[in-house]
C-alpha cells in the first residue's frame, strides 16, 4: 500500500518540531511491507496514493478541517483516516462532520490501524529514519523513550496508563541521528522520563557504550513521586540541562482537586533533594476550578519559599480539555473564555476569580522567582496534558 503520512506544525509552521507520531509509525509500516511517505500538510507535493493518514495533537477544529479538505483537494481519490491524541476529544460537531465526508476515524494508537491481530513489539521497534526528518525538515528537539502515564491528574486527558518501553539501542539510535543531523540539546517528551530507572541507566549505559556524547545535552521531565534518593543520582548522570517537574500548586487544596494526592511540604523536600543534582524547573498551573484568591497566595508565598532550589519557573493558565474531570468541574464553576490550546491564554475563569487577578498572580509568580523563568514555545506545556 502506498501511505500519505502528514500533521501539521504545533501552532506555527515557522517553530521547530519533531512530529514524533509520524516519526514512529513510518519505518514500522516500511517493515511491514508499505511504501510511505511523511510530509506537513503545509508542504504536501504531488503524489499518489491509497492512503492518507493524518495525526492531529491538539484541536483548533476548524483548522483541522481546512487540512482535511486542503488533503482531499491535493488527492481526490485516496482514503484519508485521521488519528492522534486529539480524536479522542473532538467535539460532536467534528466526528459528524467526519462521518459526512467519509473520513475514518482511530481512535488508538495508529500502529493498531495498520495491524489489529499482533500485538506490537515495542522492544523491537525500528529507528526513526533519517529520510522522514528530510522531507518533514524536521527540526525539534523531542524525543521519546516511552508511552503513556500511569498517573491522573484531572486537568490531563490519559487514555494510555499502561506505560509502553522502546528498546534503549533504539532510544540511542534516534539521540544519535537527531545528533548529526545538527540537533544540540535532546527533549525526552516522555510523560515521565524518569518513570523506570532501569529503563534510564540503560539509555545512558547504551550512549556511554556508543560514545553518544549525552551529558549536558538534553532535559526531560519527572514527577515528584519518582525522586527519591537513588532517583536522583540517575538523573545526575545525565547532566541535564534541566529537569522540569509538575509542582502545579502551592495550595494543598488544589492540589487535591487537580488529583496530583500529593501536600506541598512532600513537593518542598522532593525539590531540595532534586536541586542537589540538577538544575530543577518548576512548572505551576493557575486558574483550575476552585482556585480563589488564597490558594493563588499560597502558590506564590510556596514559590517565594522554594525559589533557591528553582533554577526557573513556567507558570500555566488551566486550559479546559473536554472528556477530563477538570472540564466537568469547568462548565459547573466558571466560564470557558478560550479553546485555543495556548498555556498563555486564559482559557477558563472560574467564579471565584476574574481574568485580572489571573493576570495579576501570574505576573506575581515570575516576579516572585525573580529572574529564574523561561519560556517555552506557544502551548508546549500543554503538549503534556493531551496524553495519548
Amino acid at each position: 500500500m502506498r501511505i500519505l503520512l502528514t500533521t501539521q506544525k504545533w501552532l506555527r509552521e515557522e517553530e521547530p518540531d519533531n512530529p514524533i507520531a509520524v516519526l514512529d509509525l513510518a519505518p514500522l509500516l516500511r517493515r511491514w511491507g508499505h511504501e510511505v511517505d511523511c510530509r506537513y500538510i503545509h508542504d504536501l507535493v504531488e503524489g499518489e496514493y491509497d492512503l492518507a493518514g493524518i495525526s492531529c495533537f491538539w484541536g483548533n477544529e476548524k483548522v483541522i478541517k481546512r487540512h482535511l479538505s486542503l488533503l482531499r483537494e491535493r488527492y481526490p481519490a485516496v482514503k484519508i483516516v485521521i488519528g492522534g491524541r486529539y480524536v479522542n476529544i473532538m467535539s460532536d460537531e467534528l466526528k459528524n462532520y467526519l462521518i459526512g465526508e467519509k473520513i475514518e476515524i482511530c481512535p488508538g494508537e495508529g500502529e493498531r490501524y495498520f495491524n489489529k491481530t499482533e500485538e506490537i513489539d515495542f522492544n523491537n521497534y525500528p529507528s526513526w529514519d533519517i529520510k522522514d526528518l528530510k522531507s518533514l525538515n524536521s527540526d525539534g528537539d523531542g524525543i521519546m523513550s516511552s508511552r503513556g502515564c500511569p498517573y491522573s491528574c484531572n486537568f490531563c486527558y490519559n487514555s494510555a496508563k499502561r506505560v509502553k518501553f522502546f528498546s534503549p539501542s533504539r532510544t540511542v539510535d534516534n539521540i544519535e541521528l537527531m545528533f548529526k543531523m545538527g540537533i544540540r540539546d535532546v527533549f525526552f517528551v516522555d510523560d515521565i522520563f524518569t518513570l523506570n530507572m532501569q529503563h534510564m541507566s540503560n539509555i545512558y549505559d547504551s550512549c556511554k557504550k556508543r560514545n553518544v556524547k549525552i551529558q549536558k545535552r538534553n532535559h526531560f521531565l519527572t514527577h515528584i513521586n519518582s525522586i527519591n534518593k537513588e532517583s536522583v543520582k540517575i538523573m545526575g548522570m545525565f547532566s541535564p540541562t534541566r529537569v522540569e517537574v509538575g509542582i502545579e500548586s502551592g495550595d494543598d487544596r488544589m492540589l487535591q482537586l487537580m488529583g496530583k494526592n500529593i501536600t506541598r511540604e512532600v513537593i518542598y523536600e522532593k525539590v531540595k533533594l532534586l536541586s542537589k543534582y540538577v538544575a530543577v524547573h518548576g512548572l505551576f498551573l493557575i486558574g483550575y476550578p476552585g482556585e480563589t484568591i488564597q490558594s493563588l497566595q499560597n502558590t506564590i508565598d510556596f514559590v517565594k519559599r522554594t525559589k533557591k532550589y528553582l533554577s526557573a519557573i513556567w507558570v500555566s493558565y488551566y486550559v479546559p480539555i473536554p472528556n477530563t474531570a477538570g472540564f466537568d468541574a469547568a462548565l459547573n464553576n466558571g466560564i470557558i473564555t478560550n479553546s485555543e490550546i495556548d498555556n498563555r491564554a486564559i482559557g477558563y475563569v472560574d467564579n471565584n476569580l476574574t481574568v485580572e487577578v489571573l493576570q495579576k498572580a501570574r505576573s506575581a509568580l515570575f516576579e516572585t522567582a525573580s529572574k529564574k523563568s523561561f519560556f517555552y514555545l506557544a502551548g508546549s506545556r500543554i503538549k503534556r496534558l493531551i496524553k495519548k
